[in-house]
């Protein structure tokens, strides 16, 4: 199996992925501004999303509500665009490569060893094609679910502290991803260990 990529077409492809990452997260960096609020002996300091209302009118609580509205449809956006559409593409590049890997065969005259080998082999990769896909899916699932929970809640609902700490745990459970990926590869790939 030989790669077809070039150096030029990695080139567009990294320009691409970098100039859709950026429109992506355009609307927090245009949205997203620093509040605060002065108590008897304390500055509360925060972030928050000030998204424009879809018309003018006069009524505050409507034009929250046409503002939130603006809000959820780029956060769930955000949400099909980098949890389901990667998870989807994913199971089925990955569905396409074991099918590829299990119906090959080895060139050549056929030695119980070497039969065995190559069984052994593609287990092994495809344990770690599978255990990639689940490790991204149980990752950053509490994080879509806080994301969409939250952005489909009623606005008068009040969230406790409770909610909160789940949240840092579920921010906590999608960023270890990244660090459980190297550990997924080394363990199965010797070439990998070795940086090679």
């Amino acid at each position: 199996m030989r790669a077809h990529m070039t150096d030029k077409r990695a080139s567009i492809s990294l320009i691409f992925i970098w100039l859709v990452s950026f429109l992506v997260a355009l609307p927090i960096l245009l949205y997203r501004e620093e509040k605060s609020r002065q108590w008897l002996d304390h500055l509360e300091v925060w972030c928050d999303d000030t998204w424009p209302s879809i018309n003018d009118n006069e009524n505050t609580f409507q034009e929250t509500t046409k503002s939130m509205k603006m809000r959820s449809a780029y956060f769930i956006s955000v949400s099909v665009i980098m949890y389901f559409i990667p998870m989807l593409v994913m199971g089925i590049a990955y569905a396409v490569i074991i099918h590829k890997l299990w119906i090959s065969t080895i060139p050549g005259e056929l030695v119980d060893s070497r039969v065995q080998q190559q069984a052994r082999t593609k287990k092994k990769v495809i344990v770690m094609l599978v255990s990639i896909l689940v490790v991204f899916c149980i990752c950053w699932m509490p994080c879509q679910i806080m994301l969409l929970f939250s952005e489909s809640r009623s606005m008068r609902t009040v969230l406790g502290d409770w909610y909160y700490d789940l949240q840092f745990s579920a921010y906590t459970m999608a960023y270890s991803n990244s660090a459980l990926n190297p550990l997924i590869y080394a363990g199965f790939n010797k070439n990998f260990k070795q940086g090679r």
